[in-house]
């Protein structure tokens, strides 16, 4: 027999909640009393709370006990069945969002500069978005590469980055604007000295706004020249160039890449047929032209890549969770052009 503060230590229900269960009818208040007036609860009003305590941490609130215990057609293994999916899908949603949270704690980006990574125009509805941002940041992110990056750009190419973010405070100052023809030429020429390391790529190029964040070194760099303002200015005009230019050759042949192989899977191609080979050895040689990232991780890239593809997120999105859909064979196709690539390098 144990007191209310007892029980309320051993279950982890609050005396309130308790209580309410008790006027509910979903626990028996105690009728027995100790020696000093304090209620007793025996081992089946304890097992009863912890029953309730259990359906609790499921989310369910009394009405639901109530509807769920006093049920006719109540079946209990059937219901948590039902509860057990609602969990599986509720850590994927935990998980993503950890996933995210790390990336936003390690890189100090906000979630609005990654969510323009994936979405230009908020065509994803949230759940998707989060669940794609969350599987692909796990993939990306699951281990650590700082040899893996090769110092391209020299010291001189620097200094033009920083004359050109001089010449973009500079239009700041003079309050013009950032989609201006003369500012957007300025960018034009960054891009131009950013391209010896990332290709011709406005994908990636928009991804180099990370050194535009608060949390970055170069940011605080920039501070010593630049205020918050113009910082904050020049950010939004690399966005609107990168919009402006975002039908570029280079980006439009990966898309059309994916794309390609997306049409020849419903067209009865083979993961393994040449047609689909040969468009997935063109998302390759977009990788191989990231010219900041060692032969193996431009290789590392193309796996993730594959296993990114793979995963019940973009089944979800792509397939509506079908598990031998477009995704599937997008990924099952890059895992076997990785493995021939590895045996051709070996063989060489």
């Amino acid at each position: 027999m144990k007191t209310l503060n007892k029980v309320v230590d051993i279950v982890g229900l609050s005396r309130r909640a308790i209580q309410e269960y008790e006027v509910a009818g979903l626990a028996q208040k105690p009728n027995t009393k100790n020696k000093y007036g304090y209620l007793l609860y025996d081992t089946p009003a304890i097992e009863r709370l912890w029953q309730l305590r259990f359906y609790k941490e499921l989310g369910y609130n009394i009405s639901k006990i109530q509807s769920t215990f006093n049920s006719d057609t109540y079946d209990a293994e059937e219901e948590l069945g039902k509860v057990i999916d609602s969990l599986i899908e509720k850590k994927k949603k935990i998980e993503n969002m950890i996933s995210i949270a790390t990336v936003m704690k390690e890189s100090g980006l906000s979630f609005s500069s990654l969510r323009h990574g994936f979405t230009a125009d908020g065509e994803l509805k949230s759940d998707d978005l989060f669940s794609i941002m969350g599987e692909s940041f796990k993939y990306f992110n699951s281990q650590k590469e700082e040899d893996g990056y090769l110092e391209i750009l020299k010291d001189t190419d620097y200094d033009q980055l920083f004359l050109g973010l001089d010449k973009i405070a500079d239009c700041c100052k003079k309050k013009m604007r950032y989609d201006s023809n003369k500012v957007q030429r300025i960018v034009a020429k960054i891009h131009g000295i950013c391209k010896k390391a990332i290709s011709e790529s406005i994908i990636i190029f928009k991804w180099c706004l990370v050194y535009l964040e608060p949390s970055n070194d170069i940011y605080k760099e920039l501070l010593e020249d630049m205020d918050e303002k113009q910082i904050e200015y020049a950010r939004n005009a690399f966005l609107y160039y990168c919009e402006v230019n975002a039908d570029n050759e280079v980006d439009m042949e990966l898309f059309n890449a994916i794309n390609n192989v997306e049409r020849l899977g419903r067209n009865r191609h083979t993961t393994n047929s040449p047609e689909v080979q040969g468009e997935i050895k063109k998302i390759h040689d977009f990788l191989k032209e990231l010219k900041f990232l060692t032969e193996d991780l431009q290789f590392e890239r193309m796996k993730k890549l594959g296993e990114m593809f793979g995963s019940q997120a973009y089944k979800d999105v792509i397939d509506n969770g079908h598990e031998r859909g477009l995704a599937w064979f997008i990924s099952r196709a890059i895992e076997i052009y990785c493995d021939n690539y590895r045996k051709e390098q070996e063989i060489i």
